[in-house]
């Protein structure tokens, strides 16, 4: 249950942080660059992907950190029982 919370936790950051950095860049891209409803499409598009991406990757970093958190505490106790 704590991995998947983890996973969670990772997503969620992972895409708010994404969809916020995508939203300057929109805004100083949009103007210069977008003439078309096509524009519009493609870079909709990219942009989904990218932050479809950026969730799933945070997924799996926040997955990964419970064994990582785990692991690390596993070996200062075995280090403090060793006489």
């Amino acid at each position: 249950m704590k991995k998947l919370l983890f996973m969670l936790g990772g997503a969620t950051v992972f895409g708010v942080v994404a969809y916020l950095v995508l939203g300057l860049v929109a805004g100083w891209y949009g103007p210069r660059y977008i003439h078309s409803d096509e524009d519009i499409s493609t870079i909709y598009l990219l942009f989904l992907g990218t932050v479809g991406i950026s969730v799933a990757i945070g997924g799996i970093v926040g997955g990964s950190v419970p064994g990582i958190v785990t692991s690390r505490s596993r070996g200062r106790a075995n280090e403090r029982q060793a006489p």
